[in-house]
């Protein structure tokens, strides 16, 4: 407010320089003209009055030559204040528009911003569901082979027979795949909304890897601490399989989704065998 009020002063002192030279300008040459178009009386004796012959006119004119040379100063000088008022005129469009330019600008980060912060939502939202979606496929995880009572939910993962027919799989060419084949019924679900969690991750390119938003291996990290070692060590091995050997295991490897397995496990050497130290990491 108090620059505004500063600007219109200074604009009314600069007017007020121009106006009076041209105020002063007009009277004279309305003098000049006038002494023209009428007689001219001076006074010489009192209630005398002399007037100037017609004659003697031409002379009486020529004493205005200076006043001539003062007009085309003045307006040269107006010419000259004309430019100088329409520089500063093209100062404060510069301004302007530099102004508007800076004040575009903040509102296309703004919207950037904005836009990055709506499509981190709409990840989390997606994300989060497919997690809920992952721990409501665990709850119904069961198994009943020989067994007395069946067994269901993470308890299967930590379950002694399945274990045990899992090891004998590993020390048979291609048992990998024909033992999950066999519990695919169990397991399929489980692994595939793994693996379609990471890619979703993976293939989310917003995602940033650096700055003031979560990087992909944030969102990783919270689907493996959904992990138990015992799922850890069914994950390793799935990612085994021929069928998914190549891209489940580059994620498993990429995300270090191995570091919660036990290092004191018989099946360590076996995995340390298959998989890069990265995924141990």
């Amino acid at each position: 407010m108090t620059d505004k009020i500063h600007e219109k002063v200074e604009d009314q002192i600069q007017w007020k320089w121009f106006w009076w030279p041209i105020s002063i300008v007009l009277i004279l040459w309305l003098v000049t003209l006038t002494s023209f178009m009428m007689e001219i009386w001076l006074p010489e004796f009192g209630d005398k009055f002399v007037s100037i012959p017609i004659t003697e006119r031409g002379e009486f004119g020529d004493m205005f030559g200076g006043l001539n040379a003062l007009f085309s100063g003045l307006a040269f000088a107006g010419l000259i204040f004309t430019i100088y008022l329409q520089r500063k005129e093209l100062e404060l469009q510069r301004k302007e528009l530099s102004d508007t330019r800076q004040v575009l600008k903040n509102q296309q980060m703004e919207m950037t911003e904005q836009n990055k912060t709506l499509e981190l939502q709409r990840f989390e939202n997606t994300f989060f569901s497919l997690l809920d979606t992952f721990n409501g496929i665990i709850g119904t995880l069961v198994i009943n082979e020989n067994f007395t009572a069946p067994v269901r939910g993470r308890s299967i993962f930590r379950d002694g027979q399945t274990k045990a027919t899992l090891s004998r799989a590993l020390s048979i060419n291609n048992g990998i795949d024909q033992w999950f084949l066999r519990k695919d019924t169990v397991f399929g679900p489980y692994f595939r909304m793994i693996y379609n969690i990471l890619l979703f991750i993976e293939r989310s390119e917003f995602v940033l890897e650096k700055g003031n938003y979560p990087n992909k291996q944030f969102y990783v990290h919270l689907l493996r601490d959904q992990l138990t070692s015992h799922e850890v060590l069914y994950l390793a091995c799935f990612g085994l399989r021929s069928g998914t050997k190549e891209n489940f295991k580059g994620l498993i490897e990429k995300y270090s989704l191995l570091k919660m397995m036990d290092r004191g496990s018989d099946y360590m050497p076996f995995l340390e065998e298959n998989y890069d130290t990265i995924a141990f990491d």
